[in-house]
């Protein structure tokens, strides 16, 4: 599955055609899980992922080698599951095999700062130089960053720019909220 279809998969998850994209994605698992159209294990892997069904994407997915849409969700699923360690590797081996570089980085920069190394993230998110700092995960895991080091205005600042960059980015407006309670900021905090 090429990036673009993952994109366009999870658009359709994400509209008004849910109900119709589950039923035909909940098909193809079971036709996969029952034997048949083991060529559409990673359509079938990326759905399960995509419906929230993370234990059955691992299974299906953790199979695939040398497809980067594949070994980028895996590493989705297994930062879905507390697995932070193992996403490493799987986005790493993503950005190997043809998934988005610097997509990949941004991933990897954030399973290194939920191991603690916070370091090593920022390190991470630097080798993006501008492309990465284009986009709003690098503004979310910088900001992630600086609040575990207490920075906690550089942090709202970074949560906001990336709130800016994308207003639908679920993580960095749940972050943005949170530091707006902490410190009071209720009603900002609410209209997020």
């Amino acid at each position: 599955m090429t990036a673009e279809e993952f994109a366009q998969l999870r658009r359709a998850v994400a509209s008004d055609q849910v109900a119709q994209t589950r039923q035909e994605i909940e098909s193809l698992m079971r036709e996969v899980e029952a034997g048949g159209a083991s060529s559409q294990v990673v359509r079938a892997g990326i759905g399960a992922y995509l419906l929230g069904q993370h234990a059955v994407a691992e299974r299906l997915l953790s199979g695939v080698s040398g497809d980067g849409t594949a070994l980028y969700v895996l590493g989705m699923v297994l930062l879905s599951l507390d697995r932070p360690q193992d996403a490493e590797s799987k986005f790493a081996a993503a950005a190997k095999a043809g998934f988005d570089t610097v997509e990949c980085t941004l991933k990897r920069a954030g399973t290194l700062r939920l191991q603690g190394k916070l370091s090593e993230a920022e390190a991470a998110l630097k080798q993006t130089g501008l492309e990465g700092a284009r986009r709003a995960d690098y503004s979310y895991q910088m900001g992630c960053i600086l609040s575990d080091r207490g920075d906690t205005y550089g942090a709202i600042e970074y949560f906001e720019r990336a709130v800016d960059m994308d207003p639908h980015h679920s993580q960095a407006l749940f972050r943005l909220a949170s530091e707006n309670a902490l410190y009071g900021n209720d009603d900002e905090a609410i209209r997020l």
